[in-house]
């Protein structure tokens, strides 16, 4: 397989797939072929790890005509088939070799004159099909059939399901694994949903719950305005803390103002948008730390600090620390 691998001369670019909808079923997968002297090469290659351990397996599209002429006269063939043409191949992890995490090869078995067999014939289109739990399901953008040929196939991430995008997953709600957008179930499901209250402050917690269920009955602050907002409380305990804006008048000179936002705040772009950048010569904090118009050793201010702020205009000037 790795040196069919390192052998790829072109890629085929594969959009989507869909359940077969005619010959095909399980009674074809389980089909013997014979060997022949006629094979195809294909390498198929896939963009994610969920295939691997699937298998996959060739059918080619056979046309009946009534006469010879009927191919081109544009009467139409009197019947079309479909036939089994390569045993049925596990999708593995691609490792160090191939273009993508998962890989499969397969020969494509072609009809000879020693082998009173269907085989696929030059030019005949060949179609691949993935057995996903029993669902078989169709890779479109066939190849035709060359004897002796190799392909490689690179089917991207382009799978559909009647239409729809495949998303491999749990698709069974009874299981934590369970996932809303799969269509398509892998065999992921393994873990139960116990519901109950998973919140482990709730008055009613019980750890044996793997899925809240909304039975939660917390106390706490539901105001989502407040600083103590809890948005899991069901029940209001009346402890919400709120932050009110303060407007503070700055007289000429040293004052202090508490700072009373609820987040930190920048002093140079809070200044600057108030129109206040020429109004201080200096701002200090308790520690002594201090920002100037000049050197900002300062940066913030703090939920809860006081500052002792100097201004320099000779006139009142108004602080209003609100978000």
């Amino acid at each position: 397989m790795k040196s069919l691998a390192k052998k790829i001369i072109f890629t085929i670019i594969l959009y989507s797939i869909s359940f077969i909808s005619f010959a095909q079923s399980l009674s074809d997968w389980n089909h013997v072929l014979p060997i022949t002297d006629n094979n195809q090469t294909v390498v198929i290659q896939f963009s994610s790890t969920n295939l691997i351990g699937y298998e996959v397996k060739a059918f080619a599209t056979k046309y009946e005509y009534s006469s010879p002429a009927d191919q081109y006269n544009g009467v139409g063939p009197s019947s079309v088939s479909t036939v089994p043409v390569s045993t049925s191949v596990l999708i593995v992890e691609a490792s160090e070799w191939g273009e993508s995490p998962a890989i499969t090869g397969l020969a494509v078995i072609g009809q000879d004159d020693f082998c009173d067999c269907i085989g696929a014939s030059n030019g005949d289109l060949i179609s691949f099909y993935i057995n996903i739990n029993g669902i078989l399901v169709k890779i479109n953008n066939e190849i035709n059939y060359s004897a002796h040929g190799f392909v490689s196939i690179n089917t991207a991430n382009g799978f559909s399901v009647n239409g729809e995008d495949i998303l491999l997953g749990c698709t069974d709600a009874l299981f934590l694994e369970h996932n809303i957008s799969a269509n398509l179930d892998d065999g992921s499901c393994s873990t139960y949903k116990i519901p109950g209250c998973t919140i482990n402050y709730a008055l009613n917690y019980d750890a044996n719950a793997n899925s809240n269920d909304g039975s939660c009955l917390v106390e706490g602050c539901k105001d989502p305005s407040a600083i103590n907002y809890d948005e899991y409380a069901t029940i209001d305990d009346s402890t919400c803390i709120f932050h009110y804006p303060i407007t503070s008048p700055i007289n000429n000179g040293w004052n202090m103002v508490g700072f009373t936002n609820k987040d930190p705040l920048d002093i140079t772009s809070y200044l600057t948008e108030n129109g206040l950048i020429n109004s201080f010569d200096i701002i200090k904090d308790i520690t002594g730390d201090f920002w100037t118009p000049d050197v900002e050793l300062l940066n913030t201010f703090e939920p809860g600090q006081g500052y002792l702020m100097y201004n320099h205009t000779g006139n009142f000037i108004y602080v209003n620390f609100t978000e």
